[in-house]
């Protein structure tokens, strides 16, 4: 695993507040359908794998779990815990914990990368609709919302390979728990923008996540020592079903596209 990125966006709301609402989606989707479908070159953009571990107060099905600047301000960190000391305290485990977390990983796992397991086996359902793919490893994407412009005077996080479109992913894998007297349990997301040749134009977006009942950790010392069994079970989950469900949402499933790379 390569070292932790901090610079972490805000990724995930439970409560079905999504990157693009289904009606969103479905219009950008109708919009850029010609566009889409006359795409023969996919560059995916994928970031190494990182894992985080959090903590936030009063963490249901309906409340927004934020995963903000680990460096960045406690209060996205610490979502809901009363008390600056606390709040202060809140972002200090979590930056302690990732990196112990994360250390215990690295030195039991042998597999492979699981953001680069989520983007081959993306690479292989789009190469079924019959276009042709690359994969090109970046630093995550900070930005709050992906496929943003960047400022103006900062140059764009990735180039595009000549006659290849972007699709950037940005995954962001966590265990956390909503207090000090509930369990751990996995939280995944997995974001993707799919952009114009240029870079500079999204056609289509959505966010995916899950925050699955098991496994669940009584404690951080209990999901630490098992940090090889929830890395494996995270990554279980993490790429089970979304790559496929992210190319049929694009561009289908039949090989209507003849390449002409």
């Amino acid at each position: 695993m390569k070292n932790i990125v901090v610079g972490v966006a805000l990724v995930l709301a439970i409560s079905g507040c999504a990157m693009d609402s289904s009606y969103k989606f479905a219009k950008l989707k109708k919009k850029h359908e010609a566009e889409i479908q006359s795409i023969t070159g996919v560059e995916i953009f994928y970031s190494p794998e990182q894992m985080i571990v959090m903590q936030t107060a009063n963490n249901t099905s309906s409340d927004v779990i934020a995963v903000g600047s680990l460096l960045g301000p406690v209060g996205t960190l610490a979502a809901g815990v009363g008390g600056i000391a606390l709040q202060r305290k809140a972002a200090s485990d979590v930056v302690t914990r990732t990196e112990e977390f994360s250390q215990a990983v690295h030195e039991a796992a042998t597999q492979q990368d699981m953001h680069l397991a989520f983007a081959n086996k993306l690479k292989s359902a789009i190469e079924s609709t019959g276009r042709v793919v690359k994969l090109t490893e970046i630093k995550r994407p900070p930005e709050k919302k992906l496929g943003m412009r960047p400022a103006k005077g900062q140059l764009p996080s990735f180039t595009v390979s000549e006659g290849y479109s972007p699709l950037l992913l940005r995954m962001t894998v966590a265990y956390g728990a909503a207090d000090l007297l509930n369990d751990y349990h996995p939280v995944l997301v997995a974001e993707y923008v799919l952009m114009n040749q240029k870079g500079n134009r999204v056609l289509l977006g959505n966010t995916y996540t899950s925050v699955p009942a098991k496994p669940a950790y009584a404690s951080y010392p209990e999901l630490l020592k098992d940090a090889l069994g929830a890395r494996q079970s995270a990554k279980d989950i993490l790429i089970s079903t979304w790559p496929d469900q992210i190319s049929n949402s694009v561009f289908g499933v039949s090989a209507a596209v003849v390449s002409s790379h």
